[in-house]
C-alpha cells in the first residue's frame, strides 16, 4: 500500500509540468497548420535562435510585431522601408551597410522550411497560415544564407508582454547615456568654481 500511495503521488506531482507545454506549440515543438513559424536568427549578435508560432496569416511586420520582435526602419535617407533593428538589436553600429544588415526569408507552408530570399519587404511580404518568416542577421563577408535548425517553437507573446520589450529596449538606449561621466563633469566644475572665489576672500 506505501508503494501504490508513492506513485500515485508521484504522478500528480508530474501533471503540472505537462499542463506547462507552450499553447502555441504542437507535439515536438513544431507551429500548427493554422500558425505561421517565426524565426529570428540573431548570429553575430547574440541571442541564439528563437522561434514563436503566431496564430493566422498576415503581413510579415504584424507577424514579427505578434511574435515579439518589433521592428525599426533604418533612419538613414533613402532607406525608407528598410529594417534597421529587430527587437532592438543591433543596439549600435552599423545595420543598413552591404555587410551588416538583417536578411529577409520566408517559406511556403508545409512540413519544413523551403527558404527563399525575400524579394520583397517586411510591409509587402503577405504570409498564410502554415508558412514559415525568418529574420537572419548577417555581418561580415560571404552570402547571406538562411536560418539554420529551428529551435523548439514557443507560444506568441501577449500584446502586453510586446509593449513592455519595446519599452525595455527604450530604457536600455537611456542607459547607454554617460550619466556618471556627467555627473562627475559637474562636481570638477564646481569644484574649480570655489577655488577662486575662496582665494578672493583670503
Amino acid at each position: 500500500m506505501p508503494g501504490r500511495l508513492l506513485s500515485l503521488l508521484l504522478a500528480a506531482l508530474a501533471l503540472p509540468s505537462l499542463a506547462a507545454a507552450p499553447a502555441g506549440a504542437a507535439a515536438g515543438g513544431a507551429c500548427a497548420p493554422t500558425e505561421v513559424t517565426v524565426v529570428v536568427d540573431f548570429a553575430e549578435l547574440g541571442g541564439g535562435s528563437r522561434t514563436v508560432c503566431v496564430e493566422g496569416g498576415g503581413p510579415a511586420s504584424q507577424l514579427f510585431h505578434d511574435a515579439g520582435f518589433p521592428t525599426e526602419d533604418s533612419p538613414a535617407p533613402g532607406m525608407n522601408g528598410f529594417v534597421c533593428r529587430v527587437a532592438g538589436k543591433p543596439a549600435n553600429g552599423p545595420c543598413t551597410r552591404g555587410d551588416a544588415y538583417w536578411s529577409l526569408w520566408w517559406s511556403p507552408p508545409g512540413d519544413e522550411p523551403e527558404w527563399s530570399y525575400a524579394s520583397l519587404g517586411v510591409t509587402s511580404l503577405d504570409l498564410d497560415p502554415g508558412s514559415f518568416l525568418a529574420f537572419v542577421w548577417h555581418e561580415g563577408d560571404g552570402d547571406v544564407t538562411p536560418p539554420g535548425e529551428t529551435a523548439p517553437a514557443e507560444s506568441a507573446p501577449t500584446a502586453a508582454e510586446v509593449e513592455a520589450a519595446a519599452d525595455n529596449g527604450r530604457d536600455d538606449d537611456d542607459d547607454g547615456f554617460p550619466w556618471l561621466l556627467l555627473a562627475g563633469g559637474v562636481v570638477v566644475l564646481g569644484a574649480a568654481a570655489v577655488v577662486p572665489i575662496r582665494r578672493a576672500r583670503s
